[in-house]
């Protein structure tokens, strides 16, 4: 199963209703813009589909629908999705590289 595009997040700081206007993503994705545009809420949420849970407090209301190419996975399906997805970004590197005490 592939992710093809995130169809709408609502009730998030960053997104109060998105909605999706552009290509479908490929196998590996970059997301890149202005701060304070999104990309954090966008790699957290495919961090979610990684973990299979909405794991950071201030998003547990988040509302989205992601589509694949069997269907569509909303908030309520993270946990029992069967995608493969990998997220690096900043909280990955917090949780995994150890920087700042090295």
């Amino acid at each position: 199963m592939k992710i093809k595009k995130i169809k709408e997040i609502k009730s998030t700081g960053a997104f109060d209703s998105f909605n999706w206007i552009g290509n479908d993503l490929k196998r590996y994705n970059l997301i890149y813009g202005w701060n304070g545009s999104g990309k954090t809420t966008i790699s957290r949420i495919f961090n979610f589909l990684e973990r299979k849970a909405i794991h950071i407090p201030d998003l547990t209301s988040i509302e989205l629908a992601i589509q694949t190419d069997a269907g569509i996975i909303k908030q309520s399906d993270i946990v029992t999705h069967a995608l493969n997805v990998r997220v690096f970004n900043e909280d990955y590197i917090k949780e995994n590289l150890l920087f700042e005490k090295s």
